[in-house]
């Protein structure tokens, strides 16, 4: 992934305070919209990096020709756009710094907030995608783009990241930092991916691996959780390798036989395509769910 941009603002440190203070009423809130688009021309490859601290964002393929398509509604004064296509390295920057107001909101929830980022991508032009999100609603469809790496960081969210359907391309590398957050990663069989790693700080998360799996041999994923619960979702006709080193963590290894320090499923010598599982756990419960084919 390319280096964070000096533009890059709203750190997801310290997002709880941000919620605090932001102003008044959402009566007294005035929004602008911002939209973008680029038709397809000769790129070869698309990054897309994205700064957005608050409110809700999108994030899927996009149904006509467009290279990249946005739509940006944003509190005015409050905070201001900032959006660069970089023709020669071909690169999307989206960011939404603080504006000149400083504003005191009573945002109670997140869910009344008008603010909003909506990004749609070719799914024809091989894509790597660099997001960075704060307090915000999720809602990602990274199914059926030509998408060669992904890396999500998010501080209190909630939402979901899926792969409705499979990717076009091989994808080199899945990365996820979560905050606190109640956050599901769903269909990660259709990314066809060869590694996959998720960082989980506190709150509820599902990672499903349901899918195609079109991937043959072993494909490498590392998941580290420190509090909270962790839900496993794995297809029925994938062999499932697991490595758990955990502290104060319950684990339910039903459908698993343990050989030494690993956990296999019954069918894992038989399977074309499996998956090698690292976990590590500090507290909560890991619940496992075998999903019929």
């Amino acid at each position: 992934m390319p280096a964070q941009p000096r533009w890059a603002i709203l750190p997801l440190v310290g997002v709880g305070m941000l919620i605090a203070a932001v102003a008044h009423a959402q009566s007294d809130i005035t929004y602008r919209t911002l939209s973008t688009s680029r038709q397809v021309v000769d790129e070869e490859e698309l990054r897309v990096m994205v700064r957005f601290g608050l409110g809700h964002f999108h994030f899927a393929g996009d149904p006509g020709n467009a290279l990249y398509r946005t739509t940006l509604v944003y509190i005015e004064g409050a905070f201001e756009p900032e959006q660069e296509y970089d023709h020669d390295k071909h690169a999307l920057s989206i960011a939404l710094s603080e504006g000149p107001e400083d504003r005191n909101f009573n945002l109670r929830n997140l869910r009344e907030l008008q603010q909003r980022l909506d990004v749609n991508v070719s799914p024809i032009v091989p894509i790597r995608v660099d997001l960075e999100l704060g307090a915000v609603s999720v809602n990602i469809d990274l199914g059926g783009l030509s998408l060669l790496e992904a890396e999500v960081r998010t501080g209190a969210s909630e939402g979901s990241l899926r792969f409705s359907r499979p990717t076009l391309t091989a994808c080199e590398r899945l990365e996820f930092q979560i905050g606190a957050a109640d956050f599901s990663v769903e269909q990660l069989g259709n990314s066809n991916c060869a590694r996959m790693e998720f960082q989980g700080g506190a709150g509820r998360f599902t990672l499903d691996f349901t899918g195609q799996w079109r991937r043959e041999g072993e494909t490498r994923a590392s998941v580290d959780i420190g509090v909270g619960a962790l839900t496993l979702r794995f297809p029925s006709h994938l062999g499932v390798a697991i490595t758990l080193d955990r502290f104060l963590a319950t684990f339910d290894h039903s459908g698993f036989v343990k050989r030494g320090d690993v956990y296999y499923s019954s069918n894992y010598d038989e399977t074309e395509a499996r998956l090698r599982l690292d976990i590590d756990a500090v507290l909560g419960a890991i619940d496992v769910v075998w999903v019929p084919r």
